[in-house]
């Protein structure tokens, strides 16, 4: 033991002077912070604080109109899209389902996974019972 101490996590993402602006109204303002790995984050506020537009842009589902953002120390623009959201997934406030049945939400899950739909019906059926 060198009397250190534990190690602090690694940040998982950093955030640095992130703004989101959706026309004239601003909807994160300057954002400066640290989402470390391997804890628990709580971001909370009032309703229309900006929390889900914060979280929409971990993953690209919104792009920051200033700042910087890394995942892991790599800046979100420089990871193709798909492969962050393989990485980070975002799970909204209330659930949305794509077009069609939810067997084909499921068909369309794995294929985002990188399975084949051939042979996913039987796994399907497992999930839905």
């Amino acid at each position: 033991m060198n009397g250190e101490g534990p190690a602090e996590p690694s940040a998982h993402f950093m955030l640095s002077d992130v703004t989101v602006h959706r026309g004239a109204r601003t909807i994160v303002d300057g954002v400066t912070t640290a989402i470390p790995e391997g804890r628990i984050t709580v971001l909370f506020g009032p309703s229309g604080a900006g929390k889900t537009s914060l979280l929409r842009l971990l993953n690209r589902l919104d792009e920051a109109t200033s700042g910087r953002i890394t995942h892991r120390g790599v800046v979100l623009q420089d990871i193709p899209v798909r492969a962050l959201r393989h990485r980070v997934g975002f799970v909204a406030q209330t659930p949305v389902l794509l077009p069609g049945t939810v067997r084909d939400n499921l068909c369309e899950a794995a294929v985002l996974a990188g399975l084949d739909r051939v042979g996913m019906e039987d796994r399907i059926r497992e999930v839905l019972t």
